[in-house]
């Protein structure tokens, strides 16, 4: 049989975590078809980023650069094997289908096409409970359509025959079930459904909680929180964050944007998607806000399922008293039952602390005396928390920061602080006389 390769792209919310999760799940059975799915790791929740580290490398939290080795590597791998087909499926794929229609010169690419309305409330509470958004949901005047049109765009750039675009709607997939539609794209017989939910949704009262709890940059308790709201079961789990009449535009404006993409790159089940979003009724219309009961709801579960995060919890709130949200009643609810046991910290010394870790990621780690070395990679983030303008040099802030270090007894630090102060501003008295005084404390230390 000849070998065939099949791209799985996503792309997001379109059920590509349950995908992933079955697939790895199985490898043994599709290996027993002739399927080859390379195994990748899931989290708790069973998310995952799939394959993408079998072919990309990734620098940083967003740059990803194609290894072109472990491509030649898995491919060779594949043809040396007696599977026929080689899956490979990542949402990350969905930005670079030029560069992989490059790499894998015969593969094909499988891609879901969503209701863009369903999307943009999906991607909202996506950004609640993964990207600490604490923002309500924005509501432009035009339903946002850019990742459809990216699509057409690559479509028509890379070519319709090596597209498999299937419209994502449990209408039309195999008892409702996206896993079914897919492995029957790939040509898998013998699918037997999974009862778990993978990423199942928030009820509002646990959006809500989530999206207050990130107004305190909760940082390392970001993923507890989510996979524990993640079972609340709330009361109001159907429901909907855009009022009715703005709902009726967006939904024309759907309809419309997919009969023109249907027609432009064709999409599999085009017109069981189309109907569905032109007959589907709204779910109800809900306000975004959180009652003190509904808050202490919550409070009650996570203290039943978690007592030492919601301790956690309770800390960290503590820890930011200098921000509005802090002096709410729903904060008053949410700690009552773990207040605060000591003086809770200033605006002022909040600052200082950030000031003081500011001044650590600008001297980098070489911290030699002889040849002082600053990475300033930190100084946009620091102007932009001091809210300074334009009229502030970088050279007046580092002198202020060297300053600020010396009256905290860091003398290293301070001199190499104002010794890049001095290459930006080489006419500064001030700064010229300060770095002779921080030398000879220098000195002092040493003997």
């Amino acid at each position: 049989m000849r070998k065939r390769i099949f791209i799985h792209f996503g792309p997001p919310k379109t059920g590509t975590s349950a995908i992933q999760k079955w697939m790895q799940n199985n490898r043994k059975n599709l290996l027993e078809q002739g399927i080859l799915y390379p195994e990748h790791k899931v989290d708790r929740n069973g998310v995952s980023s799939g394959n993408l580290l079998a072919i990309y490398d990734r620098q940083g939290d967003s740059e990803l650069t194609l290894n072109e080795r472990r491509v030649k590597t898995l491919v060779a791998g594949f043809e040396a094997s007696k599977a026929h087909t080689l899956v490979l499926s990542s949402e990350f794929f969905a930005s670079r289908l030029a560069e992989l229609a490059q790499v894998f010169p015969q593969a094909h690419f499988i891609g879901y096409v969503r209701n863009p309305l369903e999307s943009l409330e999906s991607h909202y509470n996506q950004s609640v409970k993964r990207h600490n958004n604490a923002k309500p949901i924005f509501l432009p005047k035009k339903l946002p359509m850019r990742p459809l049109q990216l699509l057409i765009a690559d479509v028509e750039a890379v070519g319709k025959a090596r597209f498999m675009l299937r419209a994502y709607s449990a209408e039309r997939f195999p008892e409702g079930d996206i896993c079914a539609d897919f492995l029957l794209a790939i040509g898998y017989e013998g699918y037997v459904a999974s009862p778990n939910v993978v990423n199942p949704s928030y009820s509002l009262e646990a959006l809500e909680l989530k999206r207050w709890l990130n107004k305190f940059e909760l940082q390392h308790l970001n993923n507890s929180v989510d996979g524990l709201l993640q079972s609340f079961q709330g009361e109001i789990t159907r429901y909907s964050c855009i009022p009715n009449a703005t709902f009726e535009q967006y939904r024309q404006q759907a309809a419309e944007v997919l009969r023109d993409m249907d027609g432009a790159i064709e999409i599999e089940g085009a017109e069981v998607l189309i109907k569905s979003v032109e007959e589907k009724p709204q779910k109800p219309y809900m306000t975004q806000q959180l009652s003190p009961e509904q808050m202490s709801a919550l409070v009650g579960f996570i203290r039943s399922e978690d007592g030492r995060l919601y301790k956690q919890l309770c800390s960290h709130i503590h820890q930011h008293s200098y921000l509005e949200s802090y002096h709410s009643e729903l904060r008053k609810v949410f700690t009552e039952a773990y207040p605060a046991t000591k003086a809770l910290p200033s605006r002022t010394d909040v600052v200082t602390e950030m000031l003081k870790e500011k001044i650590r990621a600008l001297l980098g780690k070489n911290k030699s005396q002889d040849n002082p070395r600053l990475d300033l990679t930190g100084m946009g983030e620091l102007r932009d928390k001091l809210k300074l303008g334009n009229e502030v040099s970088d050279g007046i802030v580092l002198r202020e920061l060297a300053l600020f270090a010396e009256r905290n007894n860091q003398i290293e630090m301070a001199y190499c602080l104002m010794s890049r102060a001095q290459k930006l501003r080489p006419t500064g008295l001030m700064i010229r006389n300060k770095l002779e005084q921080l030398a000879k404390k220098l000195d002092q230390v040493e003997r």
